[in-house]
């Protein structure tokens, strides 16, 4: 819109109605200059950090899993160790009985 086509309207309208029209109009380009420079790129940036946080919590996941497999085969190998512990105490204590049979 042009000054002379505002003038004009001012001139038919009145200022009220002018200054109205004037006060949207700006209020408009406010809001779509807003919209392209802050909105788009904090939009753009929460998807980015959203598709992150998915990736990351997928690599979280398999991490976990591997550690649990970890965990297990770990548990098996200490329930094997005290078994195999608890056969050399046995021997143990029946070596020293053996030993003292025989003195």
């Amino acid at each position: 819109m042009d000054m002379n086509t505002f003038t004009a309207f001012v001139e038919r309208f009145g200022f009220p109605v002018g200054a109205l029209v004037a006060l949207v109009f700006f209020l408009y380009r406010i809001l779509i200059w807003l919209g392209e420079k802050i909105v788009t790129p904090i939009a753009a940036s929460h998807v980015a950090l959203v598709e992150s946080t998915k990736k990351t919590s997928e690599l979280n996941a398999l991490t976990l899993e591997k550690i649990g497999n970890v965990l297990e085969t770990k548990a098996r190998s200490i329930a094997e160790i005290t078994k195999q512990n608890e056969r050399i105490v046995t021997l143990t204590e029946e070596i020293g009985k053996l030993l003292k049979e025989k003195r």
